[in-house]
């Protein structure tokens, strides 16, 4: 329960923290990754399998295999933006809980349009997007009309070493 977006090489993301409908705390949303990559997720608040599958990448060439994602048994739907400025959304959940069976399902697929946004707000973001609102802006779109997305909203550029509040 988050917005997370990114267009023209910056990533933004709401703050707010929820559990079971409820408020709880505030979080940086976006990593830096070591390979100068970033790194924004919604879904669980533990990524720490998923960020060290894809930390040191550099190339798509490298990107974890559907098989690697799924081991690590972590929720997540996220947006991977590597050093040279490929943007990917990166997906894992838990599906099929019919009885006692259920698998993992992630996946990781190259996003084309230039901007991309996840999370409960993800598609107030992409609309605004769309429409021409910068990506602040389209994550505050977001922040005004999902009830768990929540200012402030932090900004971070993927060649900038600095994270910007708005």
């Amino acid at each position: 329960m988050t917005t997370i977006a990114y267009k023209d090489g910056v990533m933004a993301a709401d703050s707010g923290v929820w559990d079971n409908g409820r408020l709880v705390t505030e979080a940086v949303k976006i990593i830096r990754l070591r390979s100068g990559g970033l790194f924004g997720a919604a879904g669980d608040s533990d990524h720490r399998g998923i960020v060290k599958l894809v930390g040191g990448i550099r190339s798509p060439a490298r990107l974890p295999s559907k098989k690697d994602l799924e081991e690590t048994r972590e929720e997540v739907n996220a947006i991977l933006v590597l050093p040279g400025g490929e943007v990917f959304a990166v997906f894992n959940a838990l599906e099929g809980m019919s009885g006692n069976h259920s698998e993992w399902r992630g996946g990781i697929e190259c996003i084309h349009e230039g901007m991309y946004a996840v999370g409960s707000g993800g598609d107030i973001a992409m609309g605004a997007l769309a429409v021409g609102a910068s990506l602040v802006e389209a994550v505050w779109a977001a922040c005004r009309y999902d009830c768990y997305t929540r200012p402030p909203v932090r900004s971070v550029g993927l060649h900038e070493s600095e994270e910007d509040e708005e």
